[in-house]
């Protein structure tokens, strides 16, 4: 029976375990900016409202200004996470 140590696609390289560490570093920080970039997009909706902006008829325009704030961040993580070794 062989074992799995001896099979190179179960075990990662070091330039795999690397790559994987900078890709996880890179999605703690989209992370951190999703969640920086969603408190600023709150408080300037909260700035509007207290100017007197009408939130009926507004809604959406509200719900896409939170989408787009941190969506595209949450997005790249997605995309930078690794999901197997190298």
């Amino acid at each position: 029976m062989m074992e799995m140590d001896s099979n190179p696609i179960t075990k990662p390289s070091k330039k795999g375990a690397i790559l994987s560490a900078v890709f996880y570093a890179l999605a703690v920080v989209l992370l951190i900016t999703a969640f920086v970039s969603l408190a600023a997009c709150h408080q300037n909706i909260t700035r509007q409202l207290e100017q007197g902006v009408p939130v009926q008829g507004n809604e959406l325009a509200i719900v896409n200004l939170y989408l787009t704030s941190c969506v595209q961040y949450l997005s790249l993580i997605h995309i930078s996470a690794p999901t197997r070794p190298y």
